[in-house]
């Protein structure tokens, strides 16, 4: 498998969200190769919704603390 480099110009508090992904996009690679058949789909769906609620999670979290930190930066005015 070729790798490719990027750049991206993100907030450091994104990087460990992106490399999260990046590493979950793997693990299902991975899944999904090791899986015996007949099982793979069930497999990759289960580990989708398992994992994707967890990435929701972190990504709602901190959209919902981005709003907390303006109301209580305005709040101090």
């Amino acid at each position: 498998m070729s790798r490719k480099t990027i750049i991206l110009e993100i907030d450091p508090e994104h990087e460990d969200l992106l490399r999260r992904y990046a590493s979950f996009l793997e693990e299902m690679k991975d899944l999904a190769i090791t899986t015996p058949e007949g099982s793979v789909l069930q497999a990759c769906e289960d580990a989708v919704i398992d994992k994707g609620r967890e990435h929701q999670r972190r990504v709602l979290e901190r959209a919902v603390q981005a709003r907390l930190d303006v109301l209580e930066k305005k709040a101090r005015r």
